[in-house]
């Protein structure tokens, strides 16, 4: 993945976040701001440029951009060059083109009072857990609320896993990804069982990365 996108609600946390990501996706990071189209030029002819390091493009409050700006930025994520990384930062994810969010991980940060405080105390360990160990755990989950609830609060812990930028982001990204697939099916209808099968499946393949 080339492109983050991190939507909070507090402008300087999710800065504080982003430099931190960044510090892990590359070696040098630069700021900017892409409202207008001007800037959008500047920042193209920037990233023509040689990069010898990794290298992290911040983009600060995305969701003030022109869909002209938006439209000519988008370019750039369909041209990724090597040794280049780009971190978004938006309050609403809703106010960017689907392009755009569709093109990116999104890492979302929540406020304090809206994280689940329901979550199963073992629930962090079923990342370590065995692929038998892992089918265990889940054979309790019987209720489409409760699989939708479980998978909800292991997509916030990948979620912060990936805002700590430690450890195999590349792994924990698709993980992430398989988990949000997963909570999708579930919400259309999906065999419960079947899910939370393939799941485990396909997060264990995932390990190999």
């Amino acid at each position: 993945m080339h492109a983050y996108l991190i939507v909070g609600q507090d402008p300087l946390d999710s800065l504080t976040k982003a430099k931190e990501l960044s510090k892990k996706v590359g070696e040098t990071s630069y700021e900017f701001s892409i409202t207008k189209i001007d800037e959008v030029r500047k920042l193209t002819a920037f990233v023509k440029l040689s990069f010898e390091k990794p290298t992290t493009i911040i983009i600060t409050d995305i969701q003030s951009a022109t869909e002209e700006a938006l439209n000519a930025f988008l370019k750039n994520l369909e041209e990724p060059q090597k040794r280049l990384s780009y971190i978004l930062i938006t309050s609403s994810e809703e106010k960017l083109i689907p392009t755009i969010v569709s093109r990116c991980q999104v890492i979302r940060i929540n406020k304090q009072e809206s994280i689940n405080k329901n979550i199963d105390k073992d629930l962090d360990k079923f990342i370590e857990m065995s692929i038998g160990e892992k089918f265990a755990y889940l054979d309790k989950i019987k209720k489409r609320d409760e699989a939708v609830s479980f998978l909800e609060n292991l997509i916030y812990i990948w979620h912060g896993t990936l805002v700590k930028g430690q450890g195999n982001l590349k792994k924990f990204s698709e993980s992430l990804k398989l988990t949000e697939k997963t909570h999708t099916n579930l919400q259309a209808n999906g065999n419960v069982n079947l899910q939370l099968t393939n799941f485990v499946v396909n997060l264990t393949k995932l390990e190999m990365i």
